[in-house]
């Protein structure tokens, strides 16, 4: 093992512990990531690390020369070193329960917010965070360059997708620290070694190059099978049957991780079983012997786990014409506590917005209207730059949420909702049913079978314009 590799190791495997405990903030995106050779992760002021404009080169060629999940050690040891509270514009939150994506948080008695609130924070921050960009390779044939002024819906939908794919590789319980802990057991190392692998795979494949599965190209370009043009707007249903479109096209992945677009605000039961049946097996387990019942169930559901793909459903709808009817609030309350929750693709009129949480009577979110320089995750691209831009890695998160009142949501709007296995979309219909019995309103519909129109055509959303200008057939008045 080269000298370089060694200290790589070295450096990965003795910060860990240190920035266990450092509270989390965003990077001002003006800056660049950049770091001092002289005092890398130093552990005489592990909080305050130089922030240099410059990087000498010769420190992350170190690094490139090392194995390339030591490389992305480092990328996060570097990204969280630079963290410091003071850039944290915390939102002014009450006391009262707060919901994130299935996840209850509750107000600690610290006087500091962003401590109070450091299990949400931990959390929020884990989500990934895509943003306008500038610099990146023309869009062909509109030359465009950047999606300022018209990407934030095909930002907010990079967003819910990449959720969608970290739970379903993590799981809900999945924190951006997960990948930093050490282990005396080194199959537990192994492991998680695997899994920055993995990781860093899902970032890679949002990159804003024209290559990568669901970066802005691909997604721009889906637009023009449903009348959108390169550089128009995108609303919620748009957003997500091009997502729909770009997921089954990745078969790798499209074995074991679907998603479900409704048309029509129904869910129909029937689809789910064609879309998420690996193969036919047989569910017969009407075997004798009561006294090994509960194993053979056990049994049977581990075997129909195992012939059943991850599913992200969404659902398109409108609540209102004008604007949200006030009804509909509770219901979307109610929905963030799902544990299949995926939280919403919506926002304000010409403004789109991944709403991932709720307290009271306001919405949190993750804002993509922030404008960021072009980046890539390529290793030997990164490394024939020598290091000047330092961590690719540090603008694809937010320490800042956002909330603002559920009445000013536009009414068009897509709820998103994640099951992992069968068990879990059963779980979520039954939620589903009981939320509307209990409220005594619905937003969206459970149905057995597939109407005749549908089968024969799938159909398309091509009027949609963009947000209160959407032409959506169902309308929830």
């Amino acid at each position: 093992m080269s000298l370089c590799k060694r200290r790589a190791n070295q450096s990965a495997e003795n910060q860990s512990e240190e920035l266990q405990g450092l509270n989390f903030t965003q990077i001002d995106p003006e800056e660049e990531s950049t770091f001092d050779t002289n005092n890398e992760l130093s552990k005489s002021n592990p909080k305050k690390p130089p922030r240099d404009k410059k990087v000498k080169s010769s420190y992350l060629r170190s690094l490139f020369s090392g194995s390339r999940v030591v490389y992305y050690k480092l990328l996060l040891k570097m990204e969280f070193a630079y963290s410091s509270s003071s850039h944290i514009d915390f939102p002014n939150l009450s006391n009262s329960p707060l919901f994130m994506l299935g996840q209850s948080y509750s107000k600690s008695n610290d006087s500091i917010p962003e401590r109070a609130w450091s299990d949400f924070l931990t959390d929020f921050r884990s989500c990934f965070w895509f943003t306008y960009r500038k610099n990146f390779i023309r869009i062909e044939p509109s030359g465009l360059t950047s999606d300022v002024g018209w990407g934030c819906m095909l930002r907010s939908g990079q967003m819910l997708l990449s959720q969608a794919l970290i739970y379903h590789y993590f799981g809900r319980s999945f924190r951006i620290f997960d990948l930093l802990r050490n282990s005396d057991d080194s199959d537990d190392n192994n492991n998680r070694d695997a899994k920055i692998q993995r990781y860093f795979n899902i970032l890679d494949s949002f990159i804003d190059y024209p290559d990568k599965p669901y970066s802005i190209h691909n997604i721009a370009e889906g637009g023009l099978r449903f009348g959108k043009d390169i550089g128009e707007w995108f609303g919620p249903a748009t957003i997500a049957q091009v997502l729909e479109g770009l997921v089954e096209q990745q078969f790798d992945i499209y074995h074991e991780f679907c998603m479900y677009v409704s048309v029509d605000s129904c869910v129909y039961l029937d689809r789910v079983q064609d879309l998420c049946s690996r193969s036919n097996f047989n569910s017969n387990s009407n075997n004798k012997g009561k006294e090994k019942e509960g194993d053979r169930e056990e049994e049977q559901e581990e075997e129909e786990n195992k012939n059943w793909k991850s599913m992200l459903i969404v659902i398109p709808v409108r609540l209102g014409l004008d604007k949200l009817n006030d009804i509909y609030v509770n219901i979307l309350k109610e929905m963030f506590k799902f544990p299949q929750s995926m939280g919403i693709l919506g926002g304000k009129p010409r403004s789109s917005y991944y709403f991932i949480g709720c307290q009271d009577e306001s919405i949190l979110y993750l804002d993509p209207h922030v404008l960021q320089a072009t980046v890539s995750s390529n290793f030997e691209e990164e490394k024939k730059k020598g290091g000047e831009e330092g961590s690719v890695f540090n603008s694809y998160y937010c320490s800042n949420p956002k909330k603002m009142s559920f009445l000013e949501l536009d009414p068009s709007m897509a709820f998103a909702f994640y099951c992992k296995t069968r068990r879990d979309f059963e779980d979520w219909c039954e939620r589903s049913k009981e939320m509307s019995e209990r409220l005594g309103t619905t937003v969206f519909n459970i149905e057995k079978r597939t109407p005749e129109y549908l089968i024969k055509k799938k159909e398309v959303i091509t009027k949609e314009k963009f947000f209160s200008d959407d032409e959506d057939e169902v309308v929830f008045l």
